[in-house]
């Protein structure tokens, strides 16, 4: 993230008085290892990396390192904790973004939940003749079911696919 980015966010929590809000700028796979290796446990991750993906033959590669990098997050998000995981990648899709997410959740043993599903803000400037699958990301959470095993609840349905996905987890 930008210096910028993460001083407004700052002055912004401590506006509304929230005082446990923690920034780091650094390589994102090497910050989410170090924290892990710490011990470190968060309610709250956003992961809103750069494109990984910026021409066709760079999918796979691309999605191995939006699966990493969620891998990565879930492994410090705390129990019920919220994930936020965005891309701004075209050529990821929504459906692509949802079944990445849900290969890291299944890779480190997590459940997530999709509880909302959004995409680019209103004032994003969209590039002429691109359809819209890219751009977003999904929250979800992940749990235990009542017998102490991570997955989907019996009733829950799935759904694969997103561009921000918000998990909780």
């Amino acid at each position: 993230s930008s210096a910028p980015a993460l001083e407004l966010l700052q002055r912004s929590a401590a506006a509304n008085g929230l005082h446990n809000v923690r920034t780091d700028r650094a390589d994102a796979f090497d910050a989410l290892a170090a924290l892990r290796e710490a011990g470190e446990r968060f309610d709250v991750v956003i992961i809103d990396p750069p494109a990984f993906i910026k021409r066709r033959k760079d999918i796979p590669k691309g999605q191995a390192a939006y699966r990493k990098l969620n891998q990565q997050a879930m492994q410090v998000l705390a129990r019920d904790g919220f994930l936020v995981s965005c891309s701004c990648s075209h050529h990821l899709g929504l459906d692509d973004l949802m079944v990445t997410i849900q290969q890291a959740a299944r890779h480190v043993d997590r459940f997530v939940q999709v509880v909302e599903v959004g995409g680019h803000a209103p004032d994003h400037p969209i590039e002429r003749g691109l359809s819209r699958c890219g751009g977003g990301g999904a929250r979800c959470r992940s749990r235990r079911d009542r017998y102490g095993r991570l997955g989907t609840p019996p009733g829950v349905p799935v759904r694969h696919g997103g561009v921000q996905a918000h998990l909780r987890a």
